[in-house]
């Protein structure tokens, strides 16, 4: 086996103790004292709204209400892992107007927030560790090569399980792609069943016109289907969740990012990609964190989550829910 397909699996078995030379323990949605944290986000049109406490949020867990024990927006430093495609298919311009995106989502970050980066075609790979917005992450990106397939689900499910080890952090997840899966060796429920046991906001961005060929070239014949996937989710070793279905049928990175309380953005063009990828930094620098503590809701399995605001006219974007 070579280092490269070693680094690859050694990604894709984190937590699974499969992995000698680094063991990093899963991601967990509360803390030992059973605290349970929620981003929010919170808008009035287009625009989000500051200033709520926690007298303006009702937050429902398995349908009980619960009480919100603190709320805070700011003072929160998040650390933002950008997961980028850097297939062949993004060779040339594509590639550059990335890199231009990647450096204005990590120039946007405020001076207590981190970020990494990840990329993925065939194989993923680290490309930056956990480091604030200067010289080393912008080095990182300016040295991204396009090459290779696409591993979309691996590259999902790594980065739902990387988190930065520095305590305290809220974890932002901007996931780039401009095609579907061709290489995974996982399914793409894998992903989503991951994406309910961490506490990660996912941000997925996509090319509109390449995912539109794409859709084509399944049609054809020309790239892999469903069928394909799920025989290869025999050979991962991943377990999911009771009852999850080894292909979910609905749309992969939409879901991905609604599972989170995140947000799906395609962009009809490669040079739409920077200021969505700013916009998208900023943002949840503005996003609030809900603390409770889960009252009458002990059954173990996963919890529904319902977070509202009681002014009239505001929209809250929240995550679905929480394994317990």
């Amino acid at each position: 086996m070579t280092r490269g397909i070693s680094v690859h699996l050694c990604a894709l078995l984190i937590g699974v103790h499969m992995c000698p030379s680094r063991v990093v323990t899963a991601q967990v949605f509360r803390t030992t004292r059973d605290v349970v944290r929620v981003d929010v986000l919170v808008t009035e049109g287009n625009r989000p709204v500051a200033g709520l406490t926690a007298a303006d949020f009702e937050i429902l867990d398995n349908g009980m209400a619960q009480t919100v024990d603190q709320v805070s927006i700011e003072e929160v430093p998040f650390s933002a892992l950008l997961a980028l495609d850097v297939s062949e298919s993004m060779a040339g311009a594509p590639l550059n107007d990335l890199k231009a995106a990647a450096d204005s989502a990590v120039g946007a970050l405020r001076a207590t927030d981190r970020a990494a980066i990840m990329t993925f075609a065939d194989q993923v790979r680290e490309a930056a560790g956990w480091l604030p917005s200067g010289p080393a992450l912008t080095s990182a990106i300016d040295h991204l090569r396009a090459i290779g397939s696409t591993a979309l689900f691996d590259a999902a499910f790594a980065a739902l399980t990387l988190r930065d080890p520095e305590p305290g952090r809220r974890a932002l997840v901007l996931f780039f792609s401009d095609g579907d899966d061709t290489a995974s060796w996982l399914p793409g429920a894998a992903a989503l069943d991951r994406a309910g046991r961490t506490d990660a906001v996912v941000y997925t961005v996509s090319l509109g016109a390449d995912r539109d060929r794409a859709a084509r070239d399944r049609r054809t014949g020309s790239a892999m289907a469903g069928p394909g996937v799920a025989r290869l989710a025999l050979r991962s070793g991943i377990t999911l969740s009771p009852n999850a279905p080894i292909v979910d049928p609905s749309p992969f990175l939409p879901e991905l990012a609604q599972r989170t309380g995140g947000e799906s953005i395609t962009v009809a063009s490669s040079n739409k990609l920077r200021e969505t990828f700013e916009r998208i930094v900023r943002e949840f620098g503005s996003r609030y964190l809900l603390t409770y503590t889960p009252r009458d809701v002990n059954t173990p399995g996963w919890h529904r989550v319902e977070v509202k605001v009681k002014a009239p006219r505001l929209s809250v974007k929240a995550r679905r829910g929480y394994t317990r």
